[in-house]
């Protein structure tokens, strides 16, 4: 029996549960979600597309922040909180690609080291997504829980290196306070993809993986001065 494109993208797949979640995320996506005549989501099918996202996700190995992501429990009842929803979907990519990115870099691969430049341009960010906050609708208890998952995120952003999953805890918690208020926090989210770029361009080169003795194999001999060559010889 012949294999269908169909069958061929599930094979495909990749190995990592959160590798394979995402690329399977963003193909229903593109089957599922409708737009209406100003390119904005509606709301009934990113509430469909959550639907089938919940329905899938006991057979991936998620973490704790992608499965709060995909199963929020705010309505999507409106183009913002739809806006919103979609957008912290596609940010968990950003954030798994930010640390694949790292993994090939550095041994520890969950941290990143951001040059201090960036690292002001982030504040700035966090400062101008605490207003959006603030002034959104949210009540005193979600907005304090915001604000003490920022301010982690904050104190993590002053040490050397700065843990990744400290901004992944930020974004997913501000992505799914989503409801009523969500047309206000939607400047608040897109926020959070300049600050995962930042993140992306202010980080340094880390240390290299060691070799396996394989690669090593690989590598081209060492150059050999002329006074060795010369020793060589003589």
């Amino acid at each position: 029996m012949s294999m269908t494109g169909e069958d061929s993208f599930f094979d495909e797949l990749p190995e990592d549960g959160e590798l394979a979640f995402i690329k399977y995320a963003l193909k229903v996506k593109d089957e599922i979600i409708s737009y209406d005549n100003d390119g904005d989501p509606i709301p009934v099918t990113v509430e469909l597309y959550r639907s089938r996202l919940i329905q899938v996700s006991s057979l991936f190995e998620l973490s704790d922040e992608t499965l709060l992501a995909v199963n929020t429990n705010s309505a999507i009842d409106n183009w913002a909180s739809a806006k919103a929803y979609l957008f912290g979907i596609s940010g968990l990519r950003d954030i798994k690609m930010l640390s694949e990115s790292r993994k090939k870099h550095s041994v520890v691969f969950e941290y990143v080291e951001i040059d201090e430049h960036y690292k002001g341009n982030i504040r700035d960010l966090v400062d101008r997504i605490k207003a959006r906050i603030d002034a959104a609708d949210v009540g005193v208890e979600k907005r304090d829980s915001l604000f003490g998952k920022l301010n982690l995120f904050l104190n993590e952003l002053d040490k050397s290196r700065t843990k990744l999953t400290a901004l992944t805890a930020a974004f997913v918690q501000v992505s799914g306070a989503v409801g009523e208020a969500a047309e206000k926090l939607e400047p608040a989210i897109e926020l959070f993809e300049r600050i995962m770029k930042a993140v992306g361009y202010g980080s340094k080169p880390m240390p290299s993986l060691p070799k396996s003795e394989e690669d090593q194999k690989r590598l081209p001999p060492p150059d050999v001065s002329d006074e060795e060559k010369e020793n060589e010889h003589a």
